[in-house]
C-alpha cells in the first residue's frame, strides 16, 4: 500500500510542475537547517526486547535491556516557494537522518557478572520530496502544512549480542547486520519565522510512516547454532519535531524590484509610465543594452530622475561587465586554438591577459600553471644534455621551454648561451675537419695552424691535442728528408752546372728552393745560370 501511495505522490508532484512551471513563481530558494528528536515503534525489536526482560527476570537476572524510543534527528531541507493559484506554496527535498544507537543495553546475574549484552546502530536516513502550503503570500511569520514522500535507507546497519553463564564465561557471542530500503510517507506542520530578508528560523513537527522488511545476517563469533539469516521487519514511524536556521536565497533583487515598479512609474508623466515599466521589466530580464535605452528615453522625459539615475549606473557596471565577460571568453577561445596548434608562447600571452583581466579565472589559471611545469621541465632536460655535450638537443629543449615560460629572463639567457656554443661548435668542427683533410694530403703544417685555432675555442679539447702533437711529429720528420734532400740536390745542381748543363742545374736548384724557398745556395745558382742565359742571348745579337 505505501508503495502505491508513494507512486501516486511522486505522479501529483509532476502534474504539479507541469501545471506550476518556473514563470509562474515569484518568491525565492531556501534552505532549512534544523535538530530535533523523532520516535520510533520498532515494534518487533522492542517486543524481543520486552520478552527477554521478562524471561531473565524470571530465572532471576536483573534485566534491563533497553527498547528503541527516540533517536535525534538532524535535517537539512531545500526548497522552492512560488506563487500558486492557491496563493503561495513551495515544493521541497528533505534529508533527514534518524540517529538511533544502543550502547549500553545490559542484563547481569545475581553475582553482577554479565548476563546479557546488546550494542546496535540502528540510525537511517529519509529522503522526501514534497509539497507544502503557506498560510501567507507575505508574512515575516508565515505558518505552513506538508507532505512529502521518499525513501528510508541505511547501510551495513549492525547489532553486537552476547550471552554468558553465571560463571562468566559466555553461551554465545554474535554480531547481526543488515541495509534497509523502502518507502515512507510524512506530514508536517511548521512556521517560518523571517527576521530579514534573508535569514529567519525555522519551526516544525509531524508524523512519519516508515517500515518494512529487512534481510539479517548473522555471523558467529562464538557458540552460536541458531540461524545465519532471516527476515525483520523494522519500524521508524513515529512522530518528530525541529527547530533551525533558515536561509533565503536567490530571486529577491527581482522580487523588490516588482514591488516598487508601480511606485517608480507613478513618478513620470502618462508618456514615461510605459517606458520606464518596460526598462524595469528589460533590466530584470538582462537585457542591459534594451533597458538602458528605454531608461535614457525616461530620462529625456524627466531630465534628474533619482530612480532613472540609479538604473542607467547599474547598467552601466553590468555592461561593462559583460563587455569584460566577453573579452575572457574571446582571449579564452584565442588561447585554446593557439594552444591546439603548439604556439605555446602565443598562447600564454592570452592566459596572462585573461588573469590579468581575472585574477581568479580557473582556466588561465590553469593552463598558466601547466605551462609553467612544462617548461620547468624541459629547461632541466635541457641543461642535463648541455652537461654531456650535446648542445643541439639541449638547445631544442630549451627553445621550447622558453616559449612555454617566455617571461623567464633564466631561460632566455641559457637560449641564448646555447646559440653561442652552437656557433662555435659550428666553427670549431669546420676548422677540426680542415686540419683532418690537410694531415691526409701530408700538409702537416697546415693541418696544425687548423687545430691550434680550435683549441683558441676549446682549449681542454683532448682529442685536437692529441692530432697537433702526432702532425708535429710527422711534420718534423718530413722536414728533416727534406733537409737532407736539399742538400743532395744542390750538390748535383753545382755539378751539373760546372759541366755547363744549366737548364738541368736551374731545375735542381728550383727543386731545392721548393724545400726551402730561403736556401742561399740555391738563390745564387739561379742567379749565376740566368746571368749566363742573358751574356749568351748578347753574343748571339752582335754576331
Amino acid at each position: 500500500m505505501v508503495k502505491k501511495v508513494f507512486s501516486k505522490f511522486l505522479f501529483i508532484l509532476f502534474v504539479t510542475a507541469l501545471i506550476v512551471p518556473p514563470s509562474f513563481c515569484g518568491s525565492d530558494w531556501y534552505m532549512s537547517l534544523t535538530g530535533g528528536l523523532n520516535s520510533v515503534l520498532m515494534g518487533e525489536y522492542n517486543q524481543a526486547i520486552k520478552d527477554a526482560n521478562t524471561y531473565n527476570t524470571s530465572i532471576g537476572i536483573n534485566s534491563s535491556l533497553k527498547p528503541l524510543a527516540f533517536g535525534m534527528l538532524p535535517s537539512l531541507e531545500i526548497g522552492y516557494n512560488f506563487n500558486a493559484p492557491a496563493g503561495l506554496a513551495a515544493v521541497y527535498l528533505k534529508n533527514e537522518v534518524s540517529i538511533i544507537k544502543d550502547t549500553q543495553s545490559i542484563a547481569l546475574w545475581p553475582n553482577g557478572k554479565t548476563a546479557q549484552k546488546i550494542s546496535g546502530d540502528f540510525s537511517a536516513i529519509y529522503t522526501g520530496i514534497g509539497l507544502k502550503k503557506y498560510a501567507f503570500d507575505e508574512s515575516a511569520f508565515n505558518p505552513y502544512i506538508g507532505l512529502d514522500a521518499g525513501l528510508t535507507y541505511s547501510f551495513n546497519n549492525t547489532m553486537d549480542e552476547e550471552s554468558a553463564l553465571e560463571d562468566g564465561t559466555y553461551s554465545y557471542r554474535i554480531k547481526k547486520s543488515w541495509d534497509t530500503a523502502f518507502a515512507g510517507i510524512s506530514a508536517e506542520a511548521g512556521a517560518n519565522w523571517m527576521f530579514s530578508e534573508s535569514a529567519g528560523l525555522n519551526f516544525k513537527a509531524g508524523y512519519r510512516y516508515s517500515r518494512g522488511t529487512v534481510m539479517v545476517k548473522t555471523e558467529n563469533v562464538y557458540g552460536w547454532t541458531g540461524e545465519s539469516q532471516g527476515q525483520s521487519q523494522v519500524d521508524y514511524s513515529g512522530f518528530y519535531f525541529g527547530a533551525g536556521l533558515l536561509i533565503g536565497f536567490g530571486n529577491t533583487e527581482q522580487t523588490a524590484a516588482v514591488k516598487t515598479l508601480a511606485a517608480g512609474a507613478e513618478q513620470f508623466p502618462e508618456i514615461g509610465k510605459k517606458i520606464y515599466s518596460d526598462g524595469v521589466t528589460l533590466f530584470e530580464a538582462g537585457l542591459y543594452k534594451q533597458s538602458e535605452i528605454k531608461f535614457l528615453e525616461v530620462n529625456q522625459i524627466s531630465p534628474g530622475n533619482s530612480d532613472v539615475k540609479k538604473y542607467l549606473d547599474e547598467i552601466a557596471v553590468k555592461l561593462e561587465g559583460d563587455k569584460r565577460e566577453e573579452n575572457i571568453k574571446k582571449l579564452l577561445a584565442e588561447a585554446d586554438e593557439l594552444r591546439g596548434k603548439n604556439k605555446y608562447e602565443e598562447a600564454y600571452n592570452r592566459y596572462t591577459e585573461v588573469s590579468k583581466i581575472d585574477a581568479k579565472n580557473e582556466t588561465a589559471a590553469f593552463y598558466l600553471k601547466y605551462f609553467r611545469e612544462n617548461a620547468l621541465a624541459r629547461y632541466g632536460d635541457a641543461r642535463e644534455l648541455n652537461s654531456q655535450g650535446k648542445i643541439a638537443p639541449a638547445l631544442k629543449l630549451a627553445k621550447e621551454a622558453a616559449e612555454y615560460s617566455p617571461e623567464d629572463n633564466e631561460i632566455k639567457d641559457f637560449v641564448k648561451e646555447l646559440q653561442g656554443m652552437k656557433k662555435d661548435k659550428k666553427k670549431a668542427d669546420a676548422l677540426y675537419n680542415e686540419g683532418v683533410l690537410n694531415y691526409q694530403k701530408g700538409y702537416y703544417d697546415k693541418a696544425i695552424v687548423s687545430w691550434e685555432k680550435v683549441l683558441e675555442i676549446y682549449p681542454d679539447d683532448i682529442e685536437v691535442k692529441k692530432n697537433i702533437t702526432m702532425a708535429k711529429e710527422k711534420y718534423l720528420g718530413e722536414s728533416a728528408k727534406a733537409a737532407q734532400s736539399a742538400q743532395e740536390a744542390i750538390k748535383e745542381a753545382l755539378e751539373l752546372f760546372d759541366r755547363g748543363l744549366m737548364e738541368e742545374a736551374k731545375a735542381k736548384a728550383q727543386y731545392v728552393l721548393r724545400i726551402d724557398a730561403k736556401d742561399s745556395q740555391a738563390i745564387k745558382l739561379i742567379s749565376a745560370i740566368e746571368e749566363k742565359e742573358k751574356n749568351k742571348t748578347t753574343t748571339l745579337n752582335k754576331r
